[in-house]
């Protein structure tokens, strides 16, 4: 079975951004031995090697010569690209017991941006969320985290709030979509 290179070069970046930094020796299997991550997901080291040059050359990662060694850091535009492979796996959690506040997710993100907020909505109906009016959407649970990756990766900061509420109108039939105790 091929394995994608997209799917090699996401844990290369898990890599690098769990570690934050990557002292490695100028040769590639040092290089492959001190991402443990992926020859624990059983990648191979010239697919390792390969993703490697792949993200140096697209600006992902950099590298610098020290005298210990090379340091091996993800950039900014790495540093999103992980951000973007976070939030394909992103899915929420449900606590067992529900605190009784509701987070309501509301944006107004400018027409200039229209492909990113259609984005952003999709996004929300498939974690689950249930949408109150337009750009008003509801979730019973914590929800912070989530919201500041969507909003980074999508770079739609300025434009989306989020509240905690204690009550609000239609609350039975939320409680219903949700299947909270009621």
């Amino acid at each position: 079975m091929r394995i994608k290179g997209t799917e090699v070069l996401k844990y290369l970046l898990i890599g690098i951004g769990l570690a934050g930094v990557i002292i490695v020796a100028a040769t590639a299997p040092n290089l492959f031995s001190a991402l443990g991550l992926l020859k624990s997901r059983g990648y191979k080291q010239p697919q390792a090697k390969r993703a490697f040059d792949y993200a140096k050359r697209s600006g992902l990662i950099t590298v610098k010569k020290t005298p210990n060694g090379n340091l091996v850091m993800l950039t900014e535009k790495g540093k999103i690209r992980l951000e973007k492979f976070r939030l394909g796996e992103l899915q929420l959690t449900r606590p067992k017991k529900w605190d009784g506040k509701w987070r309501i997710v509301i944006f107004d993100v400018p027409e200039k941006f229209k492909f990113r907020r259609l984005v952003f909505a999709q996004k929300l109906k498939l974690l689950g969320l249930y949408q109150l009016q337009k750009s008003v959407w509801v979730w019973p649970y914590e929800i912070l985290e989530e919201v500041d990756l969507m909003k980074e990766a999508y770079e739609i900061r300025p434009f989306v709030r989020l509240i905690t509420a204690e009550s609000i109108d239609r609350q039975t039939d939320l409680m219903k979509f949700f299947d909270l105790p009621t």
